[in-house]
C-alpha cells in the first residue's frame, strides 16, 4: 500500500522547490513539476533543520544552474 510502509522519500505535494539560478534564491512550496517521469538524479543529505537544508539547496541550485526540489526522507 502506498504510504503505509515506513521509510522512503517524502510525498511530492509536501516538497519545497529552491531556485538559485538567478540573482536571488527563490523558495516556493510544492514540487518542481507535475510529471510522471523522473526529472533527474537525487542527493540524500543530512541537515540540522529545514533552514539548513534550504541554504544547502540554494548553493546547490546555483552550482548546478537548475532548480532543486527538497523532500523529507523518512527512515524506516
Amino acid at each position: 500500500m502506498c504510504g503505509s510502509s515506513p521509510g522512503g522519500l517524502g510525498r511530492p505535494d509536501e516538497a519545497t522547490t529552491v531556485d538559485g539560478t538567478g540573482s536571488d534564491v527563490i523558495v516556493t512550496d510544492g514540487p518542481f513539476a507535475e510529471t510522471k517521469e523522473v526529472l533527474g538524479g537525487f542527493w540524500v543529505v543530512e541537515a540540522a533543520d529545514l533552514d539548513a537544508a534550504l541554504k544547502l539547496a540554494g548553493r546547490a541550485s546555483k552550482a548546478c544552474e537548475a532548480k532543486i526540489e527538497i523532500r523529507t526522507f523518512d527512515q524506516a
